[in-house]
């Protein structure tokens, strides 16, 4: 978390972005428009939220690290997490339109949180396990993060073309999250943004060369998610591309190269504040809605930002909720 005398009002307004993309995969942006675009929106370029999300907290993680105030940020995310689980705590039980929640997604519930709330928790698991790994050198632990990035990817593919499949495997993949993990997703682009932080990098590299690997990036990106909508005919999404692993630090890079400071953290509360609320207007009315993904999209980004709003001046209050 950076201070409010130094807050990096870029990065803050980037995850205002990243939030609405992570709303657009949830409501299926584009989906009543053009299915191709459809899923290179959702599962191509909207696949980037969560990564660079993860890059943004490990870049914050270093100045946090450096200042001794880890115990304080593990208490403060626990608290966040316990916070939000609990508020959302009927739909563990019972879906937005009646049904009963089956037995394996109620475990997977308690196992990695409810919905996107994953996130919370995986941020902690990434932030605790690279301080424990922070004694043995960067090079180490650099290597140890794209290995477990690679294999996080390669379990994805197995899931996603049903290769070497068993009922039991098959009952594995759903009950229990073998890829979008800590383990496998935040911690390898979590230890991206602390190690970015940690050597300077974006002082190191210069606008060009991002810009170009940026572009690079792009074109890997659609081209991997291209190719997986042709091989599945659009049926099996993804979340992990072996891409992410250039454009995600790179737009992070990007950003950084045009970064404007400040002492206000109200943009940066209204990110957090959209992306946790936005399911809760989601279930409110998606079952319900009579209109298409793209203007279901637009229409939670708008409410979550008013509801955001009114949930930011009560946190001044209770101070936990964000």
């Amino acid at each position: 978390m950076a201070t409010l005398k130094n807050r990096n009002l870029t990065l803050d307004s980037l995850k205002i972005v990243l939030a609405f993309m992570v709303i657009g995969i949830h409501a299926q942006f584009f989906n009543d428009i053009n299915l191709l675009s459809a899923y290179l929106f959702q599962n191509g370029l909207f696949t980037l939220a969560v990564p660079v999300f993860f890059i943004i907290n490990g870049y914050y993680f270093h100045k946090i690290y450096t200042k001794g105030m880890v115990k304080k940020w593990v208490i403060r995310i626990i608290v966040l997490y316990i916070v939000w689980m609990l508020l959302y705590l009927n739909y563990w039980f019972i879906y937005p339109n009646g049904s009963i929640v089956p037995l394996k997604v109620f475990i997977k519930y308690i196992i990695v949180g409810y919905g996107h709330l994953w996130y919370i928790i995986a941020t902690l698991c990434a932030g605790i396990l690279l301080y424990f790994m922070l004694n043995i050198s960067d090079i180490k632990i650099s290597i140890i993060a794209l290995i477990l990035f690679f294999i996080g990817v390669f379990l994805q593919y197995i899931d996603m073309y049903q290769l070497f499949y068993t009922p039991f495997i098959s009952y594995i993949f759903e009950v229990i999250p073998t890829y979008r993990n800590f383990i496998f997703f935040a911690f390898p682009f979590f230890t991206i943004g602390f190690f970015i932080s940690k050597n300077n990098i974006s002082t190191i590299i210069n606008k060009k060369q991002v810009v170009l690997i940026t572009v690079v990036g792009f074109i890997f990106l659609f081209c991997e998610s291209f190719t997986n909508y042709y091989l599945t005919s659009g049926k099996t999404g993804a979340s992990l591309f072996f891409s992410l692993i250039i454009i995600s630090p790179a737009l992070f890079l990007l950003v950084l190269k045009f970064q404007i400071t400040g002492n206000n953290k109200y943009i940066a509360s209204m990110a957090t504040s959209i992306y946790l609320v936005h399911i809760f207007f989601l279930n409110i009315y998606e079952e319900s809605w009579i209109y298409g993904g793209t203007l279901l999209t637009i229409v939670t980004f708008i409410i979550s930002i008013i509801f955001s709003y009114f949930l930011i001046k009560i946190n001044k209050k209770v101070k936990f909720l964000l």
